[in-house]
């Protein structure tokens, strides 16, 4: 089965600084159980510490919670989801670092008449892929 790990994480940014960072990150595995799973999401993530996929700054992870998928549903499913207050403040994001495009692919999306590739855009207001009226 698959199983999709969710966790969050505290530390600090680069060399000079001590200024604190957190975020989310969400891992992907196959096992056999969720025991099979849990040990497979520590190995990965202390892999990911070792060879510096993006996790430099990554002092303390907190696994959040895991999803183990029987069987999706033709509709899909929401995997996970997070809430936060205030304005959106600066973020580095990146999909599926350090791995083969031969296992996986990420997509982006942006607007028919963008010019840019999705993840080029810089200080750019970016469309919203739904917009939803209250």
């Amino acid at each position: 089965m698959l199983y999709l790990g969710h966790f969050s994480f505290v530390g600090t940014a680069g060399h000079l600084s001590n200024e604190p960072v957190h975020g989310s990150f969400t891992c992907l595995v196959e096992a056999t159980s969720i025991d099979g799973a849990s040990q497979k999401l520590r190995e990965l993530v202390k892999r990911l510490k070792r060879t510096g996929e993006g996790f430099e700054s990554v002092k303390r992870v907190y696994f959040d919670n895991c999803v183990e998928v029987k069987r999706l549903p033709a509709q899909g499913v929401l995997a996970n989801f997070e809430e936060r207050s205030g304005e959106p403040l600066p973020c580095v994001s990146a999909a599926l670092p350090g791995v083969s495009a031969r296992a996986c692919v990420s997509y982006g999306w942006s607007s028919a008449d963008d010019d840019e590739a999705p993840g080029e855009m810089e200080d750019e207001e970016v469309d919203p892929f739904v917009s939803f009226r209250r």
